[in-house]
């Protein structure tokens, strides 16, 4: 195999960097969809067209995103990351994204570094979370919250699991512990 059929995106402060900016079509819940439009808006990122990305990447890179159909990245996820496992984490954040970071770097490890600047101990923490990159918070908060639309690995991690994202199950677990 000499190439993968992802759409390979890294951003810095300004803009989200592409191989091809109309290359970004993916089909989801039967519909098209236009993963690199999404992310560009999301993250308020200027397009920015280069072929070759390593050549242009002159900052430090803090995640590199992959988006492709999710049975495609389904079935390739290990050769994905094969290479780089000794340097970096790849996983799923959602169904049609994996997500390469830094070794050892994770939500849990930038709470940790506020909250004991701060002085709030893990033990007074409730983290929610609902893909894989949510793991480590889960992992890490006194009480992790699942959302009911997470993934199953999170589920069997939490201490509790809430109502999903779109039935405000995040509001719903917050009621309850912040009214005592």
């Amino acid at each position: 195999m000499t190439g993968f059929d992802v759409i390979p995106m890294i951003n810095d402060e300004t803009y989200m960097y592409v191989n091809d900016v109309f290359s970004g079509m993916l089909e989801l819940n039967g519909k098209p969809f236009n993963i690199i439009e999404y992310e560009s808006r999301g993250g308020r990122f200027q397009l920015r067209e280069e072929p070759r990305l390593a050549d242009a990447i002159t900052f430090p890179i803090y995640k590199i995103l992959v988006a492709g159909q999710p049975d495609y990245l389904q079935a390739h996820a290990d050769l994905l990351a094969g290479p780089f496992t000794d340097c970096v984490t790849g996983m799923f954040t959602a169904a049609m994204y994996y997500e390469f970071t830094d070794l050892g770097i994770d939500k849990a490890r930038a709470l940790d570094h506020v909250f004991r600047e701060i002085g709030i101990d893990r033990e007074h923490v409730i983290a929610f979370g609902d893909g894989h990159n949510d793991r480590s918070i889960i992992e890490y908060a006194g009480i992790g919250v699942a959302m009911d639309n997470a993934v199953e690995d999170i589920k069997a991690i939490a201490n509790e699991i809430t109502l999903s994202n779109n039935h405000d199950g995040i509001a719903t677990v917050l009621s309850r512990y912040l009214t005592r």
